[in-house]
């Protein structure tokens, strides 16, 4: 499959994005190396106030060096095999996204059927300004970005990652909504 380039990824991704929310939390789900992809509901860990809002725990990096095309912010794991950004475009709502290069969990179904036929959804996004919305997934490819260190969280628009070898947590630092996801497993909060 031909490589897209980081705008027209964020473009499709965001399209799949656009309107999705929910009026109560999503239940946490996760999926474990052991069960083969399969995603599990569990009670969810995102909190019950802003006041209780989720930070992300690494040592915080200064965005400037992670700059996107769209003004945004874009960044990959150190193995590269996780590539995730902020997009904002006009006219589309902005969000927080990571996909994976290869992978052995198998995510839930792109819930707008944007994805090409016979092509498995590859990343997950949450919408950023909307307090209603939960992570979904999608399908997609992108450009090369500037690792962020394992350890390392950069924040961005009231949305926060952390970076670690067990992959990218992504979250709003007001409502808590987002997800992980590495190669082999992925939660939604």
């Amino acid at each position: 499959m031909p490589r897209a380039t980081l705008p027209t990824i964020v473009l499709i991704a965001a399209i799949s994005l656009v309107g999705c929310t929910s009026a109560a939390p999503a239940p946490t789900t996760s999926a474990s190396p052991g069960e083969s992809g399969a995603a599990s509901a569990t009670p969810s860990t995102a909190p019950s106030t802003p006041a209780e809002a989720w930070r992300p725990a690494g040592t915080a990096v200064d965005t400037a060096g992670y700059v996107g095309g769209d003004g945004g912010v874009v960044f990959s794991s150190p193995s590269g095999n996780l590539r995730c950004g902020y997009s904002e475009y006009p006219n589309t709502t902005p969000w927080w996204w990571c996909m994976l290069e290869e992978q052995s969990v198998v995510l839930p179904s792109d819930p707008h059927g944007k994805c090409p036929e016979a092509v498995a959804p590859n990343g997950l996004g949450v919408l950023a300004d909307d307090p209603a919305a939960v992570a979904e997934s999608f399908c997609a490819d992108a450009a090369e970005s500037p690792a962020l260190p394992y350890g390392s969280s950069i924040s961005y628009r009231d949305m926060g990652c952390d970076s670690t070898e067990d992959g990218m947590t992504c979250r709003s630092l007001v409502t808590g909504a987002g997800f992980r996801l590495s190669r082999s497993d992925y939660e939604l909060f």
